[in-house]
């Protein structure tokens, strides 16, 4: 934004007169750029000035403009005294019958966009709109044509003459328009300058003898719009609009001003944006605009917490977009734990229409494309220095990355880790981007399990702490607010047989000697024995009669498992900051084969979804049309799945890490329509206190405060379900009673944990 400039494209070079064809062409220039607009007017009609709507939509989307407008209306002093009144009725104001008119022209039509513009600056106070009265009861009426248009770099050009703003006056009557400007450094135009602009403030402010100020009240102009029927639009949206109104409308200037918006479209058609879904122009929802907010006041650092299904993909992404508004470019290094979640970012990024993007998994010499572009952009070589870098943590930790992801030094470079509680693993610790400086992770889960020190140096990293973090959208929150569907809890509660319970006995005997009780965590010593420990709850065989009951028991109900995920147990995790993909193993077939032929029993048309499926496009279209019913999965389906019309979710795997299992609730919660709620399956194996009666006391000890881990995990899915207490009386209580375990305390403590901000 710079008045100055209009002197470089041969339109104000010293000469102060301008005739009819170059008056448009001048208003153009000087609202493009300007933040002030100071009009003294004489007829004023608000619909003829529907020709300047896209340098208006500029004026005020690029450089938050102002303008205030005094402007003649042909009312006697008596009509002054009755307009003063506090019971004085605006519709015997012109200002006020051309808003109607214009609506009424352009509704409709093709080009809304000038109402928007006027829309918008009312709704911002940013129009301030006086009238000026002859109060001597003659015909006189104020003729004042002058304009005045400033810059934030002190640069004024002001425009006076014969000519209204009228489409009248630009396209068809024998006008003139005198021009002064600042940066002319002459003594004539300085001179009329500080005239017109000491006129204008005097008129403006207090009128004269002869002329009255009537001031429209900023809350009258928007009631007003509002029975007229002007919607209020937001500044991204006028953006938006803009764009395709010039699309539609550059013809009406001149070749010069049409050359150059060519260019401005070819520019636009480059430059990301927030996307369009479903055919429509969108915009950030407003919990994604706070997550901006809060990032940029904690110096564009953090982590955001965001509950799964609420689109933390493009929330970071629209931070992104923001900051290339401010910079006019983009170079993001995007870090995610698995191949499958790198593809769908690459997605994701040409939806707001970033370019260039080198990724790990699609670009075969992405090291030599990432080399090429950090190396013309640290030498200036070149016009674009645009890129989005895509990577998994196992490849971002090798040592020909980080060679790479050392050099940057450019301080706009923005790091986004998604499932961020990899980046506090051990080697990814050790390869933190500190040169790096603007920093986004995104988790539904940041806190690492039993690793506090990892925990810790992540927090650090990001400047983002719990429970607040930098920003926090819990699920109970975007349920509430309509961002996520309601669902129904149905747990299950499991037992395990009599073999499996005395290897799991002779297991937690031996775990008891790794367990710190005094500060209530396992010590690093315990972790194989977990593990093993662990397995023996994954594949309680008391499992598999539990998914036929639950098939049973919806069947009683006349309902369908149709559009169902079936989690089933698994052998071990993944390690993402070392391993790309889960594999699978010969014992991993053998259970979800298992799994899938007791479902296949009950007539449902279902498929084995496993780790880095080949077809996995294919499978999942299938599944959104209804070709398959039932999707079994193991190792698969927890990141970088959206299907909305997925509507229920069984939970064979038990898990007592709370990443896994609200990451996988979230797949079920996501808006679609028709879909009114979400129904939640979950087995829960519970430990035999019968079997603890001749153990040590630190033995049943143990086992209730690891059970109670279990029961706070019952508590998270019930606190944000809609049949709390019907489940709680039903099924809850008795078992935690049993265990002497209030079970209120802990569904409290996940409303307290959601209120803190």
């Amino acid at each position: 934004m710079d008045l100055s400039k209009i002197k470089e494209l041969n339109l104000v070079t010293g000469k102060p007169k301008f005739y009819k064809e170059e008056v448009f062409n001048l208003y153009y220039r000087t609202l493009c750029n300007s933040n002030s607009w100071d009009v003294g007017l004489g007829f004023f009609s608000l619909s003829s000035l529907k020709l300047l709507a896209y340098p208006l939509s500029k004026f005020i989307v690029n450089n938050n403009g102002k303008i205030r407008i005094y402007c003649n209306e042909r009312i006697s002093e008596n009509d002054f005294k009755i307009l003063s009144n506090n019971n004085y009725s605006l519709d015997k104001l012109n200002v006020f019958q051309d808003l109607a008119e214009l609506k009424n022209a352009l509704e409709g039509k093709n080009s809304e966009l000038f109402s928007q513009c006027i829309s918008y600056l009312i709704h911002n106070n940013l129009l301030e709109l006086k009238v000026l009265i002859n109060s001597n009861d003659t015909r006189g009426i104020s003729h004042h044509k002058n304009s005045i248009f400033k810059d934030n770099k002190g640069n004024i050009v002001v425009l006076s003459g014969s000519a209204n703003a009228s489409e009248q006056a630009f396209l068809f009557n024998r006008e003139d328009t005198n021009a002064f400007c600042s940066f002319w450094n002459q003594s004539f135009a300085t001179k009329n300058i500080n005239s017109t602009i000491e006129e204008f403030e005097n008129t403006f402010e207090h009128g004269d003898e002869d002329w009255k100020i009537l001031e429209i009240k900023s809350s009258e102009l928007k009631d007003k719009l509002n029975e007229i029927g002007f919607r209020k639009v937001d500044k991204d949206y006028l953006e938006s609009e803009a764009n395709k109104y010039i699309k539609r409308s550059y013809r009406k200037f001149s070749k010069e001003i049409q050359k150059e918006i060519n260019i401005e479209l070819s520019n636009l058609n480059n430059e990301p944006h927030f996307p369009s879904f479903g055919g429509k122009k969108s915009e950030p929802r407003p919990y994604q605009k706070e997550a901006n907010s809060e990032w940029i006041k904690n110096e564009f650092k953090g982590i955001f917490a965001m509950a799964t299904g609420t689109g933390k993909t493009i929330t970071s992404l629209n931070c992104a977009v923001e900051e290339f508004r401010k910079n006019k470019e983009y170079s993001i290094i995007i870090t995610v734990p698995t191949v499958t979640l790198v593809n769908q970012w690459i997605d994701e990024a040409k939806k707001f229409n970033f370019k260039s993007i080198i990724s790990t998994t699609k670009s075969k010499n992405w090291e030599g494309e990432l080399k090429r572009v950090l190396f013309n952009k640290k030498h200036k070589i070149g016009d674009n220095h645009n890129y989005v870098f895509i990577t998994t943590y196992a490849t971002f930790n090798k040592a020909k990355c980080q060679k790479l992801v050392k050099k940057i030094s450019d301080k706009n470079t923005l790091l986004i880790a998604d499932e961020a509680h990899n980046l506090g693993a051990p080697t990814s610790l050790r390869n933190l981007p500190h040169n790096i400086s603007k920093r986004i992770g995104l988790s539904a889960t940041p806190e690492r399990i039993y690793d506090d020190i990892g925990s810790s140096r992540l927090y650090e990293f990001f400047n983002s702490f719990p429970p607040a973090y930098t920003y926090k959208f819990s699920m109970r929150e975007a349920i509430d607010k309509e961002f996520l569907t309601p669902y129904y809890y149905y747990p299950y509660f499991v037992n395990l047989e009599h073999d499996e319970l005395e290897e799991y006995l002779k297991i937690t005997r031996e775990l008891v000697k790794h367990y710190d009780f005094i500060n209530d965590r396992w010590k690093d010593s315990a972790t194989q024995k977990l593990i093993q420990r662990k397995r023996i709850i994954h594949k309680a065989q008391n499992k598999k009669e539990c998914l036929k009951q639950i098939f049973e028991d919806v069947k009683l109900k006349n309902e369908t498992l149709k559009y169902t995920f079936v989690y089933v147990p698994e052998g071990y995790e993944a390690n993402n900051e070392t391993v790309d993909n889960a594999e699978i193993e010969a014992e991993d077939e053998r259970i979800i084969n298992a799994y899938s032929e007791i479902i296949n029993d009950f007539g449902y048309k279902t498929y084995q979804f496993l780790g880095e499926t080949k077809n996995r496009n294919k499978i999942l279209n299938q599944f959104k049309n209804g070709e398959l019913e039932i999707l079994t999965a193991m190792k698969a389906l927890d990141e970088g799945v959206d299907i909305p019309i997925t509507k229920n979710a069984i939970f064979c795997a038990s898990t007592g890490n709370p990443r896994q299992f609200i990451q996988r609730r979230g797949r079920v919660l996501r808006l679609h329509d028709g879909k009114e709620y979400a129904n939640i399956y979950d087995m829960i194996v519970t430990p035999n206190m019968d079997s603890l009666i001749h153990e040590d006391a630190d033995l049943r000890d143990m086992e209730i405060r690891i059970f109670q881990g279990e029961l706070r995990r019952v508590a998270n899915f019930l606190y944000s379900s809609e049949n709390m207490m019907e489940v709680i009386n039903d099924k809850i209580r008795e078992v935690a009673d049993e265990f002497n375990l209030d079970v209120f305390e802990l569904i409290n403590e996940n409303i307290e944990n959601d209120k803190i901000k």
